[in-house]
Formats: structure tokens, C-alpha cells, sequence
């Protein structure tokens, strides 16, 4: 059975798939969480988050909006990536070290299966401090990986024959950083041209003000996190338990 949407909802959504542009995902939400962190995990997170952010914007163009299909099912998608502290790596040599993705059924937005990979870096194959400590990812974790086109070529695997399906993730970061993985890589991305930003389309179907980070939509929807925040699967996980407040018929309770 098809997910029929609202035609509300389908048109608060067209606003937020796209097929091209990027931003970081991070927020004040997560740079507050940081300041729990070991002051330079937190510092390189403020570094982090504003440079991203800026160039991202700068570079990128508008989101173009696409058709909404309607899904047999969702692909919730986290990444993470490279990173370093102080901004001292580009945002734009940031390769993903781990692809957590939760597939979800459309119709009852339960979870079907799951993926999860970590991957091998080749610009900066050395994790710097600062990523290990913000992720829990470790050397020998990517070391042992396999590479971008081997992780991305399972990835398509594992939805072969689920299609349609529509990729979603929480902002535009994740989109754009598997994109920016396959040019690096020579390989063509073939998750789908649409790409659902979950995390404005959230805001737009509670009717919030502001986008939320992650873990204070997981606290306005009632729920505990689960797992490590900034771990690609349990980041999955979690932004797949807010798909009936975001696409479903689930709504906030007032505060």
C-alpha cells in the first residue's frame, strides 16, 4: 500500500526536497550539547559548524525544487565525515567515514532493515583528535573499511528494488556530502534526483518558528536518544523514529 500524503502536506513538503544545494547540519542546539563536551571538542565544534556553513552557502545555489513521488519507502540517511578542529579542513575535502541508513516502509513508517558501513578516507586518511572525539569513530574502524565506491555500491544494493523511494535526511549536509564523495570518486550517484530535508520539513509540519537540531526535535517529540549522537546509524535510527511527526499524522504537544 502506497503512502497517500495530505495535499497540504505535499505542498509544505515540495518546499524541502530538492535536488541540489547544502548546508551543515549543524545547529545551536548541538554547539549548546557541546559546550558538555571536553572544551576542545566544543571549540572545534563552533569552528566547525560557522565556516561550513558559510561556504556551503556561498557555493550552493537556491534548492531546486522536484516532483514528489510517492514512496513505497523512505531511506533515512546520516553520514559523518572528516573533520577537524579550528576549520584547519576545508569543508569541501570532508569525506564520509561512516553511511548509517534506516529503511522505512511508507505507508506505516516502520523500519524495515538497516545499513551501515564505515569507510575508508583518501585525502586525509589519519582521523584527527578532534573527529574521534566527536564521532566515537576510530582509526582502525576506517582503516579497515572499505572504500567510498565499495560502501556507495552496497548502499545501492541494499535498496535495489525498493524503489520509489525517497531519500531523506536531517538537513541538506548529508545529500550533499555523498554527492561531493561520488565526484572525488569518479563513480555516479544514483540514490534518486529528490532528496527530502527532513529536518525543515519537520519545522513546516509542526508549524515551528525554527528549525531544531536533532536531539531537541528527538525532546519535543517525546523521545529518548538512542545511541551516540554523531554516529551515522544511531543518527538514522533516531531521525527514523520523527518520521510520523514529520510525514505521518503525529503533532506536538503544545508548549
Amino acid at each position: 500500500m502506497l503512502l497517500a500524503l495530505a495535499v497540504r502536506d505535499m505542498l509544505a513538503l515540495r518546499d524541502f526536497v530538492t535536488v541540489e544545494a547544502g548546508i551543515a547540519r549543524g545547529s545551536r542546539e548541538e554547539l549548546t550539547a557541546a559546550r558538555a563536551r571536553p572544551s576542545g571538542v566544543s571549540s572545534g565544534l563552533r569552528s566547525w559548524y560557522r565556516p561550513t556553513v558559510t561556504t556551503m552557502r556561498a557555493t550552493h545555489p537556491p534548492a531546486i525544487d522536484a516532483d514528489i513521488p510517492t514512496p513505497r519507502h523512505y531511506l533515512v540517511v546520516d553520514l559523518e565525515a572528516t573533520t577537524s578542529a579550528a576549520g584547519s579542513l576545508p569543508p569541501e575535502e570532508m569525506e564520509t567515514i561512516e553511511i548509517g541508513a534506516v529503511i522505512v516502509d511508507g505507508a506505516t513508517l516502520a523500519p524495515l532493515g538497516e545499513f551501515q558501513s564505515f569507510v575508508r578516507p583518501v585525502r586525509h586518511p589519519k582521523l584527527l583528535p578532534f573527529c574521534t572525539q566527536l564521532t566515537s569513530i576510530t582509526q582502525s574502524m576506517v582503516d579497515d573499511a572499505p572504500s567510498f565506491p565499495e560502501a556507495f555500491e552496497a548502499l545501492q544494493t541494499a535498496v535495489r528494488g525498493l524503489h520509489p523511494l525517497v531519500f531523506g535526511s536531517w538537513g541538506r549536509y548529508d545529500h550533499e556530502q555523498l554527492r561531493r564523495d561520488c565526484a572525488l570518486h569518479g563513480i555516479r550517484y544514483q540514490l534518486g534526483a529528490a532528496h527530502l530535508n527532513l529536518k525543515t520539513a519537520f519545522s513546516a509540519k509542526q508549524g515551528l518558528k525554527r528549525q531544531l537540531g536533532m536531539t531537541r526535535a528527538l525532546a519535543r517529540c517525546g523521545l529518548d536518544l538512542h545511541g551516540a549522537h554523531h554516529r551515522g546509524i544511531d543518527d538514522a535510527r533516531n531521525i527514523a523514529r520523527m518520521l510520523p511527526w514529520i510525514v505521518g499524522d503525529r503533532r506536538l504537544d503544545a508548549k
